[in-house]
């Protein structure tokens, strides 16, 4: 799950990413500081903000879930009013058979409704 600081609303996004030599499937559930009044399409400066994880969990296949966050990971997302993303993900060596994992999260991301893509 990731948390925006003054978060209102929800909405969830679920993306597949490499991890080691297999896929996991990571889900999240965005909170986005957002007053949904009217039928107004969302825009990138509706849920601009700084997100951090709260829940960040694998299962690697036949073994048991881990906890990303409990062994020291951390997965933080800017989301800028241009639909510019920065950030990190780390995951610690010791949950990926003795390879850390830093990647920056620098991309983009659009809105369609109130789904987040991100690119």
């Amino acid at each position: 799950m990731i948390d925006k600081v003054g978060a209102l609303g929800s909405n969830t996004r679920t993306c597949v990413m490499p991890y080691d030599a297999y896929l996991v499937t990571i889900a999240c559930t965005t909170a986005v500081g957002v007053g949904c009044a009217g039928s107004d399409p969302l825009e990138a400066a509706d849920i601009a903000g700084n997100y951090s994880a709260t829940t960040l969990t694998v299962t690697p296949p036949g073994q048991p879930t881990v906890d990303i966050l409990a062994a020291g990971g951390i997965l933080t997302v800017v989301l800028a009013t241009d639909g510019s993303t920065s950030g990190l993900l780390s995951v610690p060596a010791g949950v990926n058979g003795g390879t850390a994992i830093n990647e920056s999260m620098i991309g983009t991301f659009t809105l369609n409704g109130k789904v987040v893509r991100f690119a």
